[in-house]
């Protein structure tokens, strides 16, 4: 039986384009409040050392220690796949806004590190939820291009953080100011609450055989590992940017902040690049682009000491790592069906919080003793296996309802048969 009659029969509703834009556009506005509480910690990072008093390996090792909350995002993800992504989605992005407000009233190392834990987790699970929303709302090429707007958010919103960084150069303490600018993203929920639908195809969205096949548990392995070993080498890269423009380089506050945020909003045309490539070329090989982009803009930003040179490697650095959202992003989704997708794109997730921890962990050995430009090139040999690892992966396949053209109206265009 067709579908979308079987949908009808239930009395299930298919949601109109018109809702289905204003959904996207909500979570976009939910990306930026995301993105925003969550670059706090690495942009602040040198201030908040310096009000507790610790080195840059040891804030390194605190924040290994909070993403470890991060791999409790399943407990939210798994409920996402049994029951209600909207609910988890809300829930996910009410706590994580709160924590990174809280995390201004932080008195110590340990209860910054708590706070940071739970921001983390709760971040985590909201991003991964709400792509995975968009990814079984918007059928055809608008996929692509709606995982890139919600990724585009995370990142602009990101970007005014790095922008508001200015802030903690008027007190002493004044980092905890950036931190409580966080609570600003709660008034969202109400209207988020009411625009975000549970997406219409869930129960629909068959499993075939092929994806409980051992060919499909290979790629599920080999997602995770490459996840794993790239995030050894980008979250130590991204972390200590900052550290790197004020300690290393001994800019202030504000330049540093103006370097990052033009170079980042020059690379975030990699979003939309990515978006396009993954429909032309295949997600599979924009990954490959994205991840060689990243690594050799990653390495030649910590070897750069001329401002110019660092502003154009944070710009590569960064255009591959917008280039990655949309392509991995919608790659690792369509290749799980819709009970186990949630479940199987966290665990993949984990695998990466994993690998940043153990970056993490390793930089906070290797800066304190060889320096930041020598750690990251050590890194870099992960992410370079990382791009070895992926070669195995196929481009994902459509279950039947990802080849049904009459699922609704599309967001973008219909999926050809």
């Amino acid at each position: 039986m067709n579908p979308v009659t079987e949908l009808k029969q239930r009395g299930e509703r298919l949601i109109p384009s018109g809702e289905i834009r204003h959904a996207v556009a909500w979570m976009w506005i939910a990306g930026v409040a995301l993105g925003y509480a969550g670059a706090h910690a690495t942009n602040t990072e040198p201030l908040v050392r310096g009000t507790f008093g610790i080195t840059a390996g040891t804030m390194s090792a605190v924040f290994g220690v909070a993403r470890v909350g991060s791999l409790a995002a399943i407990f939210i993800t798994a409920r996402s796949d049994s029951h209600s992504r909207r609910a988890a989605f809300l829930l996910a992005y009410g706590v994580g806004l709160f924590a990174s407000t809280m995390t201004a009233l932080a008195s110590s190392v340990a209860l910054y590190t708590l706070a940071q834990t739970v921001t983390r987790l709760s971040i985590t699970a909201a991003a991964i939820i709400g792509t995975v929303i968009i990814v079984e709302t918007v059928r055809g090429k608008g996929r692509t291009y709606a995982v890139s707007l919600f990724g585009a958010a995370v990142s602009f919103g990101a970007g005014i953080a790095t922008a508001a960084l200015p802030i903690a150069d008027l007190t002493p303490e004044g980092w905890r100011w950036v931190f409580a600018s966080s609570v600003i993203g709660l008034v969202a929920i109400p209207r988020l609450a009411s625009e975000i639908h549970e997406p219409p195809t869930r129960s629909q969205d068959v499993t075939p055989k092929w994806y409980r096949s051992m060919q499909n548990r290979q790629d599920f392995w080999r997602m995770s590992l490459a996840s794993y070993l790239f995030a050894i080498f980008s979250t130590v890269a991204v972390a200590f940017i900052i550290e790197h423009l004020i300690g290393t380089l001994d800019m202030t506050a504000s330049r540093a902040a103006v370097i990052a945020l033009l170079g980042g909003t020059v690379g975030g045309s990699g979003f939309f690049v990515g978006s396009a490539l993954a429909n032309r070329i295949g997600r599979k090989n924009t990954t490959y682009l994205a991840l060689v982009t990243s690594i050799v803009g990653g390495v030649a930003l910590y070897a750069a000491t001329d401002p110019w040179s660092v502003g154009a490697y944070v710009a590569l650095s960064a255009f591959g790592s917008f280039l990655l959202i949309p392509s991995f992003g919608v790659w690792r989704n369509e290749m799980f069906a819709a009970d186990i997708r949630s479940r199987a794109v966290t665990w993949i997730n984990n695998a990466g919080i994993i690998g940043s921890i153990c970056g993490l962990l390793a930089a906070s050995v290797l800066i304190d003793r060889y320096g930041l430009p020598a750690t990251i090139a050590t890194l870099s040999l992960a992410a370079v296996a990382a791009t070895v690892t992926l070669l195995g992966v196929p481009e994902p396949r459509p279950t039947h309802v990802e080849r049904t053209k009459a699922l609704g109206e599309s967001f973008g265009e219909p999926e050809a048969h």
